[in-house]
């Protein structure tokens, strides 16, 4: 079984993505869990006109024969026992598996307090984005082909790919992390760039859209 590791880089990011990228080594190093290989595109808009919905769908729509693929951002890190974690829940059925949302504070990992756990996709809805699930999962691959994300969105296209991806479909959140979200490195700058401001209130729009 194989899996696709997907990394938009934006600008600014072409440092921290390195870091990224050697997450995803260690990872593989540590436990491949049920993986028989992996690819890691990280790809570059370094000059942020494509915008990371876009660079996310090229890249699936490359890779057809991708069992599986996992998304992360450039400035976080994969958990070094991601893939056992996901192997272990893995079954026929499931279509995505998510963590713990998970982020660096005083030098240290913490699971935010906001953090929503169990979580089932009305739960989702209700919640809104915050605590609930964040960039870093694994997507069965049939499952990412047909549902790219939203290249028209410059903030909150996560969280409206998600409310697509798992309407219907069967998923589960772990109680543990499957990424550490680096919130002390700058997100990345350019045209397509966005501050959490304008991301809470992209979401928020988009729970209105499915709640109208």
């Amino acid at each position: 079984m194989n899996l696709v590791v997907v990394t938009p880089v934006g600008p600014g990011h072409a440092a921290v993505s390195m870091d990224c990228a050697a997450s995803v080594t260690a990872a593989w190093a540590t436990d491949r869990g049920p993986f028989t290989a992996v690819a890691h595109e990280c790809r570059s808009d370094a000059f942020g006109e494509r915008g990371r919905s876009r660079t996310r769908n090229d890249v699936v729509a490359m890779h057809p024969e991708a069992d599986w693929f996992f998304f992360i951002d450039a400035d976080d890190l994969l958990h070094p026992e991601a893939f056992a974690r996901f192997g272990a829940v893995l079954d026929a059925d499931i279509q995505a598996v998510f963590g713990a949302v998970t982020i660096d504070w005083r030098d240290h990992w913490h699971v935010i307090p906001e953090n929503v756990y169990p979580l089932d996709w009305r739960g989702l809805l209700d919640h809104g984005a915050a605590g609930t699930l964040s960039m870093g999962c694994f997507v069965r691959g049939d499952a990412a082909g047909a549902t790219p994300f939203n290249d028209e969105m410059d903030a909150g296209e996560d969280f409206d790919f998600y409310l697509r991806l798992l309407h219907g479909r069967r998923w589960t959140k772990l109680r543990e992390p499957l990424v550490l979200i680096r919130r002390s490195v700058p997100s990345a700058g350019g045209p397509r760039g966005y501050k959490t401001l304008d991301w809470r209130a992209a979401c928020r729009a988009v729970v209105d859209k499915w709640n109208a």
